[in-house]
């Protein structure tokens, strides 16, 4: 590494700063994935559950998966189905 000295204008020196502080920030940011959608139709439901149609309605049925209707549609929120796959579970 050499010693040597670099004159550089203020406003430069700052722009320099700056782009560095930001390349620094952007980097260290974790990225995370898209916000998944939390109310899902029946499809999206039953491809997020891995099942039938007919096995999503018996389950709508039984009460083994909440829902709710919106506007005359069956919704279901995320968070009801993941209760329902770790019920599964175990």
């Amino acid at each position: 590494m050499s010693n040597e000295i670099v004159v550089t204008p203020q406003t430069e020196l700052r722009r320099i700063v700056a782009d560095e502080i930001t390349k620094a920030l952007a980097a260290s940011k974790p990225t995370k994935p898209a916000p998944e959608k939390e109310v899902l139709n029946t499809s999206e439901a039953m491809k997020y559950l891995g099942v039938s149609r007919s096995t999503l309605q018996r389950w709508r049925n039984d009460g083994t998966v909440p829902f709710r209707k919106i506007n005359g549609s069956i919704r279901y929120t995320r968070t009801d189905l993941d209760r329902v796959l770790d019920n599964n579970r175990g």
